[in-house]
């Protein structure tokens, strides 16, 4: 009799680990991936396989016009005028003030902002025993897939695809390194 309550007892103690294993373990693996993807803003890729660096942004090659651009929606209320001494005609200044530049936007890595906007919208979050990595912000899919899409709602533009969220293989072995050790801890307990 002392046989059955105690395989009772241990039954019901590997029920009780695993039940709460199973929570740990997709919360954990939730945010190791929430953490894993933001990395990839810092380092300016996508790591699979390696580091797959992003093709660099506008802002930051001086040739650009949209060099060092970070939109603060200024608009112009008045213009410089120089008047030529040799014609005397008026016309516009070329020393007019550059308008939404920052020079710390040149020096940014692709894909951050002041706020790191995109990158703080990744979110790892567990729904019952699935782990979903998302992101909420409205630019989202077109940075991580590429494609076209409006600027400023008008001209058309190519978006190259700046991978942040995917299949990753290093993720994927640290995701696996985490149960196993996390598991074993727990089974080692008994």
């Amino acid at each position: 009799m002392a046989k059955n309550t105690d395989i009772r007892r241990i039954e019901t103690e590997l029920r009780r680990i695993i039940k709460v294993s199973v929570i740990d373990i997709t919360r954990g693996v939730a945010k190791l991936a929430e953490d894993h993807f933001k990395e990839n803003f810092r380092q300016g890729g996508f790591v699979n396989g390696g580091l797959h660096k992003w093709k660099d942004v506008k802002r930051r090659d001086p040739a650009s016009g949209w060099y060092g651009f970070s939109y603060k929606g200024e608009k112009r209320t008045h213009y410089s005028f120089t008047r030529d001494s040799a014609t005397g005609k008026t016309r516009k200044s070329k020393s007019q003030k550059k308008l939404n530049f920052s020079p710390t936007a040149t020096q940014r890595t692709v894909l951050t902002s002041r706020r790191n906007y995109l990158m703080n919208s990744t979110k790892g979050r567990v729904r019952g025993e699935t782990v979903v990595i998302s992101n909420s912000a409205p630019h989202a899919k077109i940075h991580n897939e590429g494609g076209i899409f409006k600027v400023f709602g008008k001209r058309s533009a190519r978006m190259p695809k700046r991978q942040f969220i995917g299949e990753s293989k290093e993720l994927n072995s640290i995701i696996t390194k985490y149960v196993t050790d996390t598991l074993t801890k727990k089974f080692n307990r008994i």
